[in-house]
């Protein structure tokens, strides 16, 4: 899924027939401004998933800190029809794919099947109904028990949707899924949080998002005129101003934990607070709420 996301953004851009200029240098500056375009999409995509842990290290991550399964902070599969825009419907196929990996990681495979359902049942309603083939359904309901061959199956299941938005030109549409699926996951990884008693791990793996965010705000922002996009990048602010207060450098050698500063493996060191987790908690919660309302 992260390779196949990533490569979501390596779509072609439309020209304009028209630009009001005329000569052959003209055009080749259109040609060279939408190549840069398509190039800086694809760049800042790659640079997200770089930070991003794959469903096979989140469910080492979770199942290692004892984090148990929380049914009730996925999104509710009773809201998928409800949704009535373009934007809405594409930012909750990214929310409702990440819900449909986190039951995978916890192999709940009635749950697991539902939410495939909704990413179906959205793939639908945006009009791109073949991006995602009754085979793949077929061998979700035959491999639901195994959980590595679901992963395996939700992956070919976002290849196919990368295939058809690449052939239909609809790059807008995959930044909003690849928007909504980062806000969950990061939702999902704060919700898990005991305030009490932090799992340190999921801790330094929010503050981490930091990096993903910043490369996600910037691929928002090369969408600057596509109406629906604008109007979601000021929520993705709201986020990043909170983690500008998240302070990681890579100074340190060994892992160790001292007033709140933890030095991990890798040579960071990341302070991460338990007051700024809570702001950073509350501006989550009400930006996922924008993208699930109707």
């Amino acid at each position: 899924m992260k390779k196949s996301l990533v490569s979501f953004l390596s779509l072609s851009v439309l020209l304009l027939a028209s630009c009001g200029c005329e000569g052959d240098n003209s055009t080749t500056k259109v040609d060279s401004l939408a190549e840069d375009t398509v190039n800086n999409r694809v760049e800042e995509a790659q640079k997200i998933y770089e930070f991003i842990p794959s469903p096979k290290i989140m469910a080492e991550l979770l199942i290692n800190a004892d984090v148990p399964y929380q049914s009730k902070i996925m999104h509710d599969i009773e809201s998928v029809d409800k949704y009535t825009s373009t934007k809405m419907k594409a930012l909750n196929l990214g929310i409702y794919g990440a819900d449909l990996n986190y039951c995978n990681v916890y192999e709940k495979t009635n749950e697991t099947m539902f939410y495939l359902r909704c990413t179906q049942s959205l793939s639908e309603e945006l009009g791109i109904e073949n991006a995602i083939s009754e085979n793949t359904v077929t061998r979700a309901e035959e491999n639901v028990d195994n959980r590595d061959s679901m992963s395996q199956i939700i992956s070919d299941m976002f290849y196919e949707l990368e295939d058809y938005l690449k052939e239909n030109d609809k790059d807008d549409i995959s930044a909003l899924i690849i928007t909504g699926g980062w806000v969950e996951g990061l939702y999902l990884a704060i919700m898990s949080i005991d305030e009490k008693k932090p799992n340190q791990a999921i801790m330094n793996n929010i503050a981490e998002q930091k990096y993903s965010l910043e490369h996600l705000n910037h691929l928002l922002l090369t969408y600057e005129d596509v109406p629906s996009i604008a109007e979601v990048q000021p929520e993705i602010e709201k986020i990043n101003k909170i983690y500008t207060g998240i302070k990681i450098s890579k100074e340190a050698n060994n892992v160790s934990e001292e007033n709140g500063v933890t030095m991990i493996g890798g040579g960071s060191t990341i302070e991460f607070s338990m007051d700024q987790f809570k702001e950073l908690k509350k501006t989550v919660l009400e930006v996922r709420g924008s993208f699930t309302k109707f």
